[in-house]
């Protein structure tokens, strides 16, 4: 039996491959994110949880649904609209936001009418008033 052997040098093109690293998932319990301007924002969960308790939320994923950051609430608090500072801040967030939770976040300041003007409708400075003259007997 002749058997024939050849040896055939094949050059290979390909470069080794590496293994393909998957990217680590990142844990949102640290992360809240404004309704507002889009901004996610990493807090400890004590935080997010004395956050929650501080303005009357039962969870922490109750106040991640509506909550407003602090830039947010100053921007509200000069007047400005939701609309508005989304628009700017380039947000594609939609989510509602209840004239309460405006409140709720302290972004909106509830202004309660002047003592003068909770007595009657008419404010006191444009009442009528009208001289009394008194006089005094003299009772000797």
């Amino acid at each position: 039996m002749n058997t024939q052997t050849e040896t055939v040098n094949v050059e290979s093109t390909e470069t080794p491959t590496k293994p393909v690293k998957t990217p680590k998932v990142k844990s949102d319990k640290y992360q809240i994110q404004c309704v507002v301007t889009g901004q996610v924002l990493k807090r400890r969960p004590d935080f997010l949880a004395h956050q929650a308790e501080k303005y009357g939320f039962k969870t922490i994923e109750d106040l991640r649904a509506v909550y407003i950051g602090r830039e947010a609430r100053n921007l509200l608090k000069t007047g400005r609209t939701v609309e508005d500072i989304r628009a700017e801040k380039n947000c594609t967030i939609t989510t509602n936001i209840s004239e309460a939770d405006l409140i709720r976040f302290r972004a909106k300041i509830v202004t309660t009418p002047k003592q003068d003007e909770k007595i009657g409708d008419t404010p006191t400075s444009e009442v009528k008033r009208t001289p009394v003259t008194i006089s005094v007997e003299d009772t000797k």
